[in-house]
C-alpha cells in the first residue's frame, strides 16, 4: 500500500502529526507492506526569511488570528511533547521553507525523506536553526 504524505517543515502540526503517524505505523501489523511517498508542500512561499523577527508575535498579524488564538494554538502544540518534541518557540526563526524543500527532494532520491524532514522539524522547531541558510542545510544533508 503506499501512502502519500504532504507536509511543510514550518508546520508544527506537520510535525506533530509526522510522529503520530509513525507510531501508529509501528503498531500496523503489516507494516512492511506499506511504502510511503514523502512530499513537500510549502505553506507560505511568499514568506521572506527574516532572522530579526519576533517569531511570538507574527502568527496574529499575517494571518489576522487574535493573540489569545494564537497563544492557544501554540499551547495546543506543546502537546507535542507527549509523544517526544521538544518545540522552543522562543528560538524559532522566521524562514522560508523553499531550500529546505529542495533538500527533501533531494534526500528523496537517496530514500531517506523521512529522515530529512524529521531532521529539519527538530533543527528548526527545537535548536532553533534557520532552514533557509544553505550552511545549515549542508549540515542537515550531511548528517542524513
Amino acid at each position: 500500500m503506499n501512502i502519500d504524505i504532504w507536509m511543510d517543515v514550518r508546520c508544527p502540526f506537520c510535525y506533530i502529526e509526522k510522529k503520530n503517524f509513525e507510531l501508529a505505523l509501528n503498531n500496523f501489523k503489516y507494516k512492511d507492506k506499506v511504502i510511503l511517498i514523502w512530499h513537500s508542500f510549502e505553506l507560505d512561499p511568499k514568506l521572506k526569511t527574516d532572522i530579526e523577527i519576533d517569531t511570538q508575535e507574527p502568527l496574529p498579524h499575517r494571518n489576522k488570528i487574535l493573540k489569545e488564538q494564537a497563544a492557544s494554538m501554540q499551547r495546543a502544540i506543546t502537546l507535542g511533547k507527549e509523544i517526544g518534541i521538544d518545540f522552543n518557540f522562543g528560538k524559532l526563526i522566521m524562514a522560508n521553507s523553499f531550500n529546505a524543500h529542495k533538500l527533501i527532494q533531494f534526500a528523496k532520491s537517496d530514500g531517506v525523506a523521512a529522515e530529512a524532514f524529521e531532521s529539519l522539524f527538530k533543527n528548526y522547531f527545537s535548536e532553533g536553526k534557520n532552514i533557509d541558510d544553505l550552511e545549515t542545510l549542508l549540515a542537515i544533508g550531511i548528517s542524513l
